[in-house]
């Protein structure tokens, strides 16, 4: 316990944060898509059936920061032009009941790309209220440790 490593001055505070586990041994760096809007069939009312709403989706992923380094090696990085590609075809391929649905499809998205460690998805629609900016959810998730 870490009382008997350092004396009586330690708080539960203290072997909380000694206890925990370093999530990354390694360096990372983050690809960040902002602000992607939208029209796509979304929602569990009728009238969300029957026209299609502006959805604005942003995304977070965490990936492995390549041991060679990124240099001017298109290779080692994450390709945010397909993944976007990837989001739109979902989003026109029928419609979606729910916002966490959706952000969740994104989040098994990225985990195709080995070098995810960990991705972020917001969802927000746009024009479903008109004194309210957007509503949606935020989900985050970790790649499964084996």
């Amino acid at each position: 316990m870490a009382r008997d490593l350092i004396g009586d001055n330690v708080t539960p505070l203290d072997v909380v944060r000694d206890a925990a586990p370093n999530a990354r041994s390694r360096p990372g760096y983050t690809v960040r898509i902002r602000d992607l809007v939208l029209n796509m069939f979304i929602g569990v009312h009728e009238f969300e059936k029957a026209d299609p709403q502006r959805v604005k989706i942003s995304v977070d992923l965490t990936l492995d920061y390549p041991e060679e380094g990124i240099g001017s090696h298109y290779s080692r990085v994450f390709c945010y032009e397909t993944f976007i590609g990837r989001i739109r075809m979902i989003a026109e391929a029928g419609h979606v009941l729910l916002v966490e649905g959706f952000a969740e499809r994104i989040c098994e998205l990225a985990f195709d790309d080995r070098r995810v460690l960990a991705v972020k998805v917001e969802v927000e629609k746009l024009d479903i209220f008109a004194d309210v900016g957007g509503v949606g959810t935020l989900i985050e998730k970790f790649r499964p440790q084996n």
